[in-house]
């Protein structure tokens, strides 16, 4: 990484009662923050991004949001061993949502991938804040933190595995099925396996469908794409062109499972 930016609790605002309620509140935050930071492991790491280098995660249970400041953790999982020795870091960076400012707080790096191993690094940072770049990592951050970009937590509990082969594993939300009068709707999962993404870079995509049990049809009724796997991660709304919304035919096995689960037929 190339800039390590410290934290500093108090931030000239032109609002004196926010500023107030951050400098009482923010090393609360901060506290809990670092003790996630220095374990050796996070709860809940959601993929967010991937390039040729690094995959970037994100722990949604540590996005923290008062007002104008946000504060998040983010884990870059490398692909190679790096020059000092380690395969992975972890950051935390706070941010000041209507200024789009950034600010790292503390880095520690480690030998293994997804911040296992042994503690090869670890310290505050010392540069100032910085504004945010557009089109950069730091505005992707920021967005996600500051809530201008939609970031989910996997919902395991949600989803039921209903089939699998080698390029990916499929599920249904049973909680989704509505019956009624010969339709039924129900939402469904696909969860990428290896290397494998859709468009974009994603790796997970959840779809809602209505089926007409008698003629044996369905049509996508909504649909939505996930940066992570089992559907946490960047949400992006998805459609397959005009053709997204149209009534098909059921032709193949893994339909026909479909829509035997969601009309009901045994």
């Amino acid at each position: 990484m190339s800039s390590y930016i410290p934290h500093v609790l108090t931030v000239p605002i032109s609002l004196g009662s926010q500023r107030a309620i951050y400098e009482i509140v923010a090393p609360l935050l901060l506290i809990l923050v670092f003790l996630s930071i220095c374990s050796p492991a996070a709860a809940e790491w959601v993929r967010a991004f991937e390039n040729e280098k690094e995959v970037i995660y994100l722990d949604p249970t540590t996005i923290q949001n008062l007002e104008n400041f946000a504060k998040a953790l983010v884990l870059y999982d490398y692909k190679k061993l790096s020059a000092q020795n380690y395969l992975s870091e972890k950051f935390l960076y706070e941010f000041e949502c209507r200024n789009e400012m950034l600010n790292s707080v503390y880095f520690v790096r480690y030998s293994k991938h997804m911040a296992d191993g042994t503690v090869i690094d670890s310290a505050p940072s010392k540069e100032a804040w910085q504004p945010v770049v557009p089109k950069s990592m730091g505005e992707a951050y920021w967005k996600i933190a500051c809530g201008k970009r939609p970031f989910s937590v996997p919902e395991h509990s949600k989803w039921q595995k209903f089939d699998e082969d080698d390029s990916a594993t499929w599920y249904i939300a049973q909680s989704s099925i509505y019956r009624n009068a010969g339709i039924a709707t129900m939402t469904d999962l696909i969860d990428l396996k290896g290397e494998v993404n859709f468009e974009g870079n994603f790796v997970s995509m959840s779809v809602t469908r209505e089926y007409n049990c008698t003629e044996k049809t369905y049509k996508n009724k909504t649909a939505e794409r996930y940066s992570g796997k089992m559907g946490g991660g960047i949400v992006e709304k998805a459609t397959d062109g005009p053709k997204f919304s149209s009534v098909r035919p059921i032709e193949d096995a893994h339909s026909e499972k479909l829509l035997a689960i969601a009309c009901g037929i045994e």
